[in-house]
């Protein structure tokens, strides 16, 4: 029987380290939680691959601000043997005074013999049909 406190921990530290190499612009950092498979629905496009995953940062970390700072927030945790499913919001703070933008994200990763790895994550905005706008989240 699966241990949910231990891989609980495990999973907040793997994120803590995908924020650490964010806010760091590190893209072997951002990209090693994931299996080779991956499939991310990002908010514009889908991304199949961690090589598609590594060139999406390879273009976006240039064109973050300096020192951005980032944190997941009310994650949920759904945990079993091998399966764990993390939903929450992602909070992503660049250094100028805006409000930054906040995404609803689900990240599901799978049990290697080694670890935990990332095999789909989505990220998504929630979107007004009536005004056909992105309506931000702010916190």
């Amino acid at each position: 029987m699966v241990d949910k406190l231990k891989v609980e921990a495990e999973l907040k530290q793997i994120l803590e380290d995908w924020k650490n190499a964010f806010v760091n612009k590190d893209t072997d950092g951002l990209t090693k939680a994931y299996m080779p498979d991956v499939i991310m629905f990002d908010v514009k496009e889908t991304f199949k691959g961690i090589g598609a995953i590594r060139v999406l940062w390879e273009v976006a970390l240039p064109l973050v601000s300096i020192k951005p700072e980032s944190r997941h927030e009310e994650l949920k945790f759904d945990i079993s043997d091998n399966i764990a499913v993390v939903t929450g919001y992602f909070q992503m703070i660049s250094d100028n005074d805006g409000p930054g933008l906040r995404a609803r994200v689900t990240i599901c990763f799978r049990k290697t013999e080694q670890e935990w790895k990332i095999f789909h994550e989505h990220f998504s905005l929630p979107y007004n049909f009536e005004t056909d706008q992105i309506e931000l989240e702010q916190h």
